[in-house]
């Protein structure tokens, strides 16, 4: 009996704790959001001019209720080599870190890059994208991350988004372990009560 009080307390404790962070959000660093410096080893750092703000319309699912223009939101400064090279061969130097984050309505949202998998810097334009977790309070879940900036006649505006999934949680597998565990022990107990 006690295995099965066990077993069924660690399924609904296990059930509880499951959430996935899912939807997208964009930010504006407008036209000095951001500097881009490449030193003589390689090594690329992107400086960011805080604060940043939601760009408007951009917002899904769990980022559904941040309002548009929603400001300050705090970006955190990189360096990484590969600038230019093929994707995949990015070195984050600074990972993993808390790429932006900011707090609204008694939340903290944050984004940590954990990796850089393509950049590019050509013609006036800025492309980096890459890997990490997007956390809202302590729910976690993994995204992407993009980082785009393009020159409009004497201005330059840039973009950063995150993009994360749901994955289906971990809860209802152990809450069906957990019963297959409680009936098997049922099942031995039936039997060996019929052969006593």
């Amino acid at each position: 009996m006690k295995k099965i009080i066990l077993a069924m307390v660690a399924t609904m404790f296990v059930a509880v704790q499951a959430y996935a962070v899912n939807g997208t959000i964009q930010f504006n660093g407008g036209p000095s959001g951001m500097t881009q410096k490449t030193n003589k080893k390689g090594v690329t750092t992107n400086h960011f001019v805080n604060p940043w703000s939601v760009t408007a319309g951009t917002q899904t699912g769990d980022y559904s209720t941040v309002p548009d223009g929603f400001s300050p939101v705090t970006m955190g400064d990189f360096s990484f080599t590969g600038n230019n090279a093929a994707p995949g061969s990015q070195v984050c130097l600074s990972c993993p870190f808390v790429q932006w984050s900011f707090s609204f309505s008694g939340k903290t949202y944050n984004f940590t890059l954990e990796s850089i998998t393509s950049a590019s810097n050509i013609a006036g334009s800025i492309a980096e994208t890459g890997t990490g977790t997007a956390c809202i309070d302590s729910n976690c879940s993994p995204g992407t991350w993009s980082l785009s900036g393009s020159k409009h006649g004497n201005s330059f505006t840039f973009n950063a988004s995150v993009q994360t999934s749901s994955v289906p949680d971990g809860g209802s597998a152990v809450a069906l372990l957990g019963i297959a565990l409680a009936g098997t022990e049922a099942g031995r107990r039936l039997l060996r009560a019929r052969k006593a």
